[in-house]
Order: structure tokens, then C-alpha cells, then sequence
């Protein structure tokens, strides 16, 4: 074998250094790179292009083991096909063994191809190897098997639809998400079957037809369409519904995108398809729920068209869907957009979208029949990729202005009654109280001569009752007269300054007296030092307590009642609290109406005319105050009236102009 090798060499038989020496001239300019090797693995040559490869310096690789261009996992092998390659020699051609693996001197590997021609000399025999460094190459497809593997996971499983077309229409490419989606194998339809095998026919002819207005030329119906309406620069992106293999019909989003050669040619499509199915379901149901809104509803753009009614819309307007898409807001609702106003609609669009709040307001529509009538319109700011857009919720509020009307009409006579009720009453005022006092003033007098004119006890008996009688009469009259000017704003207030406390003394001594025929309860007073002075109604102010005191008096027997007053937070705080039986719960929230008798725990009423209460809270009102209530049966009540440490302003200027009023 060795021998038919050297014979196919042109050199003749000479010592391995001169042989090195020979090959060394040329392989210094070579341009790929060239090892020398002997039979036991030393590295005899090794020129430029090759130490350049595997970035080594002259000189450094001469004399070294081959393995020092291996790397190590693969050392092992590489001596044993070293050692099988010298027992039988053989030529073999550039790149035969395929993208071979070498060991930079960094550590790097280094992807190569060689070639090997064995050479007989007289130290014997030799490997001369020529190398092509195919790194870059390497990484090259590297990148682009990356490419290819992530495009094809892609592919594989997005849920998107790819299918590609050539010029033509005929499918080049149908993804597994395509075949998924419409039930076709790629197999069956690439390089078979027009793409127009998967379009609604009447949608395309559709289409067309729209097309060839846009154009102004006749576009066909078919794949061509497609053709037509990128090259003028008309995006294709758009519902569609397509047709599976098994005849259903599936709503589907397409894109298509041209695709072009490096020279600008088309070369062919891509459609992008995703299944819309969900969607249209939504907006199906959700059109069912705008049409069974009984509200009206609309959207209008920036332009102040209707884009979207409902059947409500249609029955409170008269207008047909048909009549009214597209048209100017103004059509059916003259103030909503108005152009001579000074803001127009897009900056209403702006104010609304800026609060992110609803704006509602009552105004005037126009039927089809040019009626107008009273509506309720909520609008609210919208966005969309088209834009920013006003929902609007119509209400026809005829029937409901028609009921506002009629009940301020009876509101309006009612209060007018009522005045007119109070004004009589006060106006009656001298004329009740003047027969009363003539009655009680006699009844008095006669009842204190009784020492000088004896009354047998009969006689004292009815003078009694009838004195007794017209007092409480009387106190009927006064509360009666009290409620009736409050609410006819004939109460006039006079604010004066002076202590609270001495107040509550004077009160004290009544209420004593009051309390004189129940000899178990005892009467007490809490007043809290450093007492600012108090700027209000005195009168009202001891009218307020006196009847506090006496509701308190008529419910305990026994124990006590407390006249307190402080002062908290910059408010006088006047407490009148008991030990009675106090008020069941039920009870409470009706203490202050008018004429309401509050019954106690033993469930028996006691006598009053129902208003003592009701005029305490008004006069409280109109200090500035407030009176509120608690109440615990068997332990007691306790009433506390809230005051101002003067009486604000603005009450006065109220009452003061409600006075006018009256008069």
C-alpha cells in the first residue's frame, strides 16, 4: 500500500526534513491552512494560515502532540483513528468526513473541514493535512436552524393561522394552526388549491363590488381582489367568514401582507387568520342585551354621527334604524352638538373623557314628526382604535315631567293651604287668648277672696275645674300658636347675650313648683363653671327647657330630674334627664312629630296636646341647634339640646327673608 502511494506522489524518496522544508516553502502562502503530521502524532509543519486559525505563534505548535488541536473529550479517539489512518493510508478528499471539531488556543472550538494526503519518506511516513476554518459558516446555520426551529414553533402553535400564497393565489404554506381551524391538511391543499377554496363566495363578490367603487374600475370577484387592493395601497385587514372542510362556517380576522423579491417583485402573500368565534359570540350577545335595554341607547363619533342605535332608539325617536345611522346628532336631539355654541363637540368629548363621569342633563328631542318632547340623556366618553366616542342613554320623560308637574302643583297648594292655615291662626291669636284670660283672670280672683267671701266646697270644686280648665286651654292655644307661626314664618327671633347658668337657675325654681305634688322627686341642677356667655332667643330658649322639664315631669314619680349645661367644642350643651319610665325603642323616632303622644313603658298615655316636643325641636332649628333624644326603659330619658355660642348670621338673614316673604 505504501508503495502505490509513493508512486502516485511526484516526489521522490527523501528525508523527512526535506520533504517538511519542500512543503514549507509553498504552504507558507497558502491560502487554507496546512499541518504536517508523523506517524506518532507530532505536529511537524504547520503554516501561517493554520497557527492564524487556531491562534498560536511560529513556532509554537511544531514538535507538539496533534492532540494539542483536539479537544479533550476527544483525545482519546483521535489517537486511536490516528493510528488506524497510518496503518492504512488513504487520500482523503477536502471535507469528506464532514464539520470536524478543533481546540482554539483560548479554548474556543474551531469547526473545520480537512482534507489528508499521506507522503512516504525515507524517516517514514507522513500526513499532510489542508484545513478550511467553516466556523462562521457554522454559526451561520446555527442561527438560521434557530430561526427556522422558533418560526416553526411558531407556527406549530399559535393561534394564528398562517397561510402563504403564490402570486396566483395557490397555497404555498398552511400552518397547523391553519389545519386546526379549518380542517384541512396542509398536504391536501399546498400547491393544489386557491386560497379562494376557503372565502364565503357572496363576501368576496361583496367585496369586489365595494372595491370597484373605491377604484372606480371592475374589480373580479376572486383572490385577484386581494391583489388589487394592496397594490392601491388598501389595507386587507378585515372580518371575513370562512368555510371549513366540513362545511361550517367560521368568522375569522385576516391580514394579508404582500411579499416581495430583493428586486422589489412580488413574489406572493401571507394571510394572518385568527378565529374571531368568541368575539362575535360576545358581540352577538351583547347586541341582544342593547336591544333588550329599555333605555335608549346610542354612540355618536367625533363627528357628531349616530353609528349605533338601539330598538328603543327607534320607538321613542320614529325614526328607522336606517334613517338615522350616520346622520348628525342634531337630527334627533338639536342640543346635544350644537355648531353655534361656543363649545363644540370635540371639546365636550375632551371635558367628558377628562372627568371619566357621566354626564347627565335633561333637554329636548325631535320625533320624525318634528314634535319635540322632554328627555333624560346620560352621556359617556368612550374609546375605541377609531377614535374617542359618547355613549349616550336616552329616556323619553314625558310621563314623568307630566307627574313632576302635578305634584308641585299640589305641593304648591298644600303649602299655600297651610299658610294660609298658620296665618289664620296667628291671626286669631288676640282674639282666643282675650276671652281666656278674662276666665282665668276671674277664676283667680274669686278663688283668692274665698277668705273674705266663703265658697261652700261644692262651689270651690267648680271655680277649681273651671280655672284649671282655662289654663290648660290656654296652653293649648299658645303651643297651637307657636307651631302655626313657626311654619308660617311669622316666629321672629331676638337675640340677646346673658349666662346660660342663671337661666337654668330661673328654670329650676319652676320646675320645682311643677314638681311639688310628687314629693318622691327631687329636682337638681349641674351647671359647669367658666360658662362663656350665650348670644341667642332667651325666650325660646326657656320654652325649650320648661318643656323638656315638664315631659320629664309627667313620666317619673320617683327618683330625679337633672337640668345640666356645659360647654363642649363651641357648643352649649343643655341636658335634661330623668329617672322615669323611660321611652320604648319603637317609640323614639316619633317623639318629635306633631301631635304624636308618646306613651310610656306602663303603656298608659299621658295628656298633652302631642306638640310640647315638636315646638322644642323648631325652636331649637331655629337657634341654630339641634335636640336629640335617648332613652332607656325603666332607667330613664335623657333629652340634650346642642346651641351655637351665638346664633350664625346666615339664620338670621334666613328667617328674616322668610318673614318678608310671609308678610
Amino acid at each position: 500500500m505504501r508503495q502505490s502511494v509513493v508512486e502516485e506522489s511526484s516526489l521522490e524518496l527523501h528525508s523527512r526534513s526535506q520533504v517538511v522544508a519542500q512543503i514549507n516553502l509553498i504552504a507558507e502562502i497558502f491560502p487554507s491552512g496546512v499541518l504536517a503530521v508523523d506517524q506518532e502524532g507530532r505536529i511537524l509543519l504547520a503554516n501561517a494560515e493554520l497557527r492564524k486559525m487556531f491562534g498560536y505563534e511560529v513556532g509554537e505548535l511544531v514538535g507538539r502532540p496533534i492532540e494539542t488541536l483536539v479537544p479533550k473529550h476527544l483525545h482519546e479517539k483521535h489517537v486511536e483513528h490516528r493510528s488506524k489512518f497510518f496503518q492504512a493510508p488513504t487520500v482523503v478528499p477536502m471535507g469528506a468526513t464532514g464539520c470536524l471539531t478543533g481546540r482554539h488556543k483560548n479554548g474556543d472550538m474551531v469547526y473545520l473541514q480537512i482534507g489528508l494526503t499521506p507522503m512516504e519518506t525515507s524517516d517514514g511516513p507522513i500526513v499532510l493535512c489542508a484545513t478550511a476554518d467553516v466556523t462562521a459558516q457554522k454559526e451561520l446555520e446555527r442561527k438560521l436552524n434557530d430561526i427556522l426551529a422558533l418560526e416553526k414553533a411558531i407556527l406549530d402553535t399559535a393561534g394564528y393561522g398562517v397561510i402563504s400564497t403564490s402570486v396566483d393565489g395557490i397555497i404555498q404554506l398552511f400552518s397547523p394552526a391553519a389545519e386546526q381551524m379549518l380542517g384541512y391538511t396542509a398536504e391536501e391543499l399546498i400547491g393544489k388549491a386557491n386560497y379562494e377554496i376557503l372565502h364565503d363566495p357572496e363576501e368576496l363578490a361583496a367585496r369586489a363590488k365595494e372595491l370597484s367603487e373605491m377604484l372606480g374600475r371592475t374589480v373580479e370577484s376572486g383572490f385577484d381582489m386581494f391583489a388589487a387592493s394592496l397594490d392601491a395601497g388598501i389595507s386587507e385587514d378585515r372580518d371575513w367568514t370562512y368555510t371549513r372542510k366540513d362545511g361550517a362556517r367560521l368568522p375569522v380576522f385576516l391580514s394579508v401582507t404582500v411579499v416581495h423579491d430583493p428586486e422589489g417583485n412580488v413574489t406572493g402573500y401571507v394571510g394572518i387568520v385568527r378565529d374571531i368565534t368568541k368575539r362575535v359570540q360576545a358581540e352577538q350577545q351583547s347586541r341582544h342585551i342593547l336591544e333588550a335595554t329599555p333605555s335608549g341607547v346610542l354612540l355618536i363619533d367625533d363627528h357628531c354621527r349616530i353609528t349605533l342605535i338601539n330598538r328603543e332608539i327607534e320607538r321613542i325617536f320614529g325614526y328607522r334604524r336606517e334613517q338615522l345611522l350616520g346622520q348628525h346628532v342634531n337630527l334627533i336631539l338639536p342640543e346635544v352638538c350644537n355648531e353655534s355654541q361656543k363649545q363644540n363637540h370635540a371639546e365636550f368629548l375632551a371635558a367628558c373623557s377628562s372627568c371619566g363621569n357621566k354626564t347627565s342633563f335633561e333637554l329636548a328631542g325631535r320625533r320624525e314628526n318634528g314634535s319635540k318632547f322632554p328627555v333624560e340623556i346620560s352621556l359617556r366618553p368612550t374609546d375605541s382604535q377609531q377614535g374617542l366616542y359618547l355613549l349616550g342613554c336616552v329616556n323619553d320623560i314625558t310621563e314623568r315631567k307630566a307627574v313632576e308637574d302635578k305634584l308641585r302643583e299640589a305641593k304648591e297648594a298644600a303649602e299655600m293651604a297651610n299658610r294660609a292655615k298658620s296665618e289664620f291662626l296667628s291671626a286669631m291669636s288676640h282674639e282666643l287668648r282675650t276671652p281666656l284670660n278674662a276666665i282665668i283672670g276671674f277664676s283667680q280672683g274669686l278663688l283668692e277672696r274665698a277668705d273674705r267671701h266663703p265658697l261652700n266646697d261644692h262651689q270651690k270644686d267648680r271655680l277649681e275645674k273651671i280655672h284649671r280648665s282655662g289654663l290648660h286651654l290656654l296652653g293649648l292655644i299658645n303651643d297651637i300658636l307657636d307651631i302655626a307661626k313657626v311654619e308660617s314664618g311669622r316666629m321672629d327671633i331676638t337675640p340677646t347675650t346673658f349666662g346660660a347658668g342663671q337661666v337654668l337657675s330661673e328654670i329650676h325654681d319652676l320646675v320645682m313648683g311643677l314638681a311639688r305634688e310628687k314629693p318622691d322627686l327631687a329636682v337638681r341642677v349641674e351647671i359647669a363653671p367658666d360658662l362663656p356667655p350665650i348670644t341667642t332667643d332667651r325666650e325660646k330658649l326657656r320654652q325649650i327647657i320648661i318643656n323638656l322639664a315638664g315631659n320629664a315631669i309627667k313620666f317619673t314619680n320617683e327618683g330625679s330630674i337633672t337640668l345640666g349645661i356645659r360647654f363642649e367644642d363651641g357648643q352649649f350643651v343643655f341636658t335634661v334627664a330623668d329617672t322615669g319610665v323611660g321611652i320604648p325603642d319603637d317609640e323614639l323616632p316619633l317623639v318629635f312629630e306633631k301631635f304624636h303622644q308618646v306613651r310610656a313603658a306602663t303603656k298608659q298615655a299621658v295628656k298633652g296636646t302631642g306638640l310640647g316636643l315638636t315646638i322644642s325641636k323648631r325652636f331649637a332649628s331655629l337657634l341654630g341647634g339641634t335636640l336629640g333624644v335617648t332613652s332607656q326603659v325603666g332607667k330613664g330619658t335623657t333629652f340634650e339640646l346642642r346651641l351655637p355660642e351665638r346664633i350664625p348670621e346666615k339664620q338670621l338673614e334666613e328667617l328674616e327673608a322668610t318673614s318678608c316673604t310671609s308678610s
